[in-house]
């Protein structure tokens, strides 16, 4: 046996990986596998398959990495004798160590440098995909990555993006494919840089963070890893940059002319396209003028696809940390006021809600309220109410909101999510109404956010439009509410915080009051406010430790609520009807607020349920008729003394709240 083995590169790599599928095959298969052999009366414990699955996972990996550098080393000039048979033959090492990973890494930056720009299309087609392949092959290969990205490796893949886009959408598969491999590459290198296993330059990443090279760099990450992938400042770098890029790309989305009649005769509406459109360059055409109605409509789902923007948010919202780190800093109001805007949705016949992904960011960067990242979500919270305030505040043409009412319901529920989560810190915020403040704070033990009613106001001005967001966030304060009557029945000390939670409620209840629902706007949001209250209030003794101080019950449940917020399950069916009378219903949130009090003082055993209440729902109270209406009128009645003063705390920071917001709106006036 010789000490040479003759392969061909490509047919090496497709080797390599068949190998992997199997491996991944039997790991998918052994449990049915050993399933159906124990159900035919047989042992098998499975071992031997999962033992030849990482047999395999050994092999093809080196496999792949030696497929890889024969093609690399094809590139090296050769000297050799006229004739000689083995001329173009390369000796490729059996165990490629981190120096040869490295040297390759350098190599392959410089050689698709050099025919990255070929004027022959089979040539830049093997290039691309070659490039393709040494991503694919190297994502786990540190030495490769910091080599090859230190030496231009991401000018080489800007180019590469650039052609492939350039092509027009949709895209390829091939095209998809080479894209989402130099984004797998992108991203395990920039998170090696993250962890500290390699060092890149602040440069070597800049063509790619350019934000004139948003579109292909965006187009890059639609196909490629999920955001936790990457590393969190370049995910937020890159998102930056996206947000500079699409202010400077106004509109975002294109404007919606009316069908109307002129003297002319008849004009058919449709969507107006300018002639600097960024999706004009992706060879996309929504013009009424140039397009029917069909075809404009094919391009305007491909600019929703293609748009690079969103694709850049989606993974962001993916990676907390570098959600957080986008919202908090010099810029980071700048950019959330950029997220917080009515221009993330398409207008036309039927608004279309693109607002998703930056939705996924504000979210990402403010709910985790732990000692790890609190500081920095506090942060970013303030900056997303300080710019829904400001967009609140902003002055807009009768012709923006024909277009754009209203912001769009996934950044809306969003904006409500971060608000339930932060509830404790507003209902706290009431205790000082007119003062001019909005920070975070180090209180207890935890960053907070100390703000004012004016900001909050505008906050929820902007969100409540939405009738799932105003329903959530309505039953998320009531939630809260509850647990602060938990909170003072066990420790009396803490009366502040349930005349501060009613207040808040009372807030909420006017900007609600305030909104013109439809009547099934209304249902839709009673459905969402029931669903969250009848969650949170499930969840708080599974939740919440028992025998919890008072500030850490109530950022518990805080937590709670920001979860339930964003994912309630309680079935519509089981949700209050509304009142055709909506003007009774506002009226009734201040008697409503028993309830929620009655439910804190029942779970800290303060004042114990009658047996057999009519008015308990799956341990919720929730009267549904006026049958159970009177008995659980019945049953408060008997409220002892110390604790129906308690109780009256909570209505009396909801008059106070309507006397300061809403002192002439009959609508507040308590039922007789």
């Amino acid at each position: 046996m010789t000490e040479y083995v003759f392969v061909d590169p490509g047919r090496l790599r497709r080797l390599a990986n068949a190998l992997r599928d199997a491996a991944e095959a039997l790991r998918d298969e052994t449990p049915t596998i050993t399933s159906r052999i124990s159900g035919w009366g047989g042992t098998f414990d499975g071992k031997p398959l999962t033992s030849l699955a990482e047999w395999l996972d050994d092999e093809w990996g080196p496999m792949l990495n030696r497929a890889d550098l024969a093609a690399t080393y094809k590139y090296d000039p050769v000297i050799t004798t006229p004739g000689n048979e083995q001329a173009y033959w390369r000796s490729v090492p059996w165990d490629i160590d981190d120096a040869i990973l490295a040297e390759e890494g350098r190599k392959d930056a410089w050689n698709f440098a050099k025919h990255a720009d070929t004027d022959d299309p089979e040539r830049l087609a093997q290039v691309q995909r070659e490039a393709a392949e040494a991503m694919e092959a190297h994502a786990d290969d540190p030495a490769y990555l910091e080599a090859f990205f230190a030496h231009g490796g991401a000018d080489v893949l800007d180019t590469f993006n650039k052609q492939l886009i350039a092509e027009g959408v949709p895209l390829s598969g091939e095209a998809q494919e080479y894209l989402g491999w130099y984004a797998t590459g992108v991203a395990a290198a920039t998170k090696y840089h993250e962890e500290g296993e390699i060092n890149l330059s602040d440069s070597s990443m800049a063509s790619l963070l350019d934000p004139d090279n948003t579109l292909s760099t965006g187009l890059m990450m639609n196909y490629g890893p999920a955001g936790d992938e990457y590393g969190s400042q370049f995910l937020a770098d890159a998102a930056e940059a996206a947000l500079e890029w699409r202010a400077s790309n106004e509109p975002p989305r294109p404007h919606y002319s009316e069908p109307m009649t002129t003297g002319a005769g008849y004009v058919s509406g449709g969507w107006v396209q300018s002639d600097d459109a960024w999706w004009a360059e992706l060879g996309i055409n929504i013009s009424y003028l140039t397009n029917n109605h069909e075809d404009a409509s094919e391009g305007i789902g491909l600019m929703r696809e293609y748009d690079p923007v969103s694709a850049i948010l989606s993974r962001t919202g993916e990676n907390d940390q570098a959600s957080r780190l986008l919202l908090t800093g010099e810029n980071g109001l700048e950019n959330a006021q950029a997220l917080i805007d009515y221009d993330w949705q398409t207008a036309g016949p039927m608004n279309h809600d693109d607002s998703g992904p930056a939705a996924s960011v504000l979210q990402a960067a403010a709910l985790d309220r732990g000692e790890d990242h609190g500081e920095l979500s506090a942060e970013a919270a303030a900056n997303i109410f300080q710019a829904g305030y400001d967009l609140s505040q902003r002055e807009r043409s009768d012709y923006d909101r024909e277009q754009l009412p209203d912001v769009p319901p996934s950044l809306a529920q969003a904006m409500s999510v971060v608000a339930s989560a932060y509830a404790p810190d507003m209902a706290r915020s009431t205790g000082q109404p007119d003062v001019d403040v909005h920070t975070t704070l180090f209180e207890d033990g935890a960053y907070v956010l100390q703000t004012n009613t004016a900001i909050m106001n505008g906050y929820m001005s902007v969100f409540m439009t939405d009738p799932q967001a105003a329903g959530a966030f309505r039953g998320a304060i009531q939630g809260q509410l509850q647990g602060a009557a938990q909170i003072l029945s066990e420790h009396p000390d803490e009366s502040d915080m349930l005349t501060q939670f009613g207040y808040l409620n009372g807030m909420v209840s006017i900007v609600f009051a305030n909104q013109e629902f439809s009547e099934a706007e209304m249902q839709d949001a009673a459905n969402e406010q029931a669903r969250t209250y009848f969650d949170i209030t499930s969840g708080i003794v599974g939740a919440i430790p028992l025998g919890s101080e008072p500030i850490e019950f109530a950022r518990s449940l805080a937590e709670l609520a920001g979860g339930v917020a964003m994912d309630s399950l309680f079935p519509t069916d089981a949700a209050a009807q509304v009142d055709r009378d909506t003007q009774y219903h506002m009226r009734a949130d201040i008697a409503d607020m028993r309830t929620h009090v009655a439910q804190g003082f029942v779970n800290s055993g303060a004042y114990p349920l009658p047996e057999d209440a009519s008015f308990v729902h799956s341990g919720v109270i929730s009267p549904r008729n006026a049958e159970e209406q009177a008995a659980f009128d019945y049953w408060w009645s008997q409220l002892p003394e110390p604790l129906a003063d308690l109780a009256g705390n909570a209505p009396d920071g909801f008059r106070d709240a309507t006397m300061r917001f809403a002192p002439d709106d009959h609508r507040f006036n308590e039922p007789e």
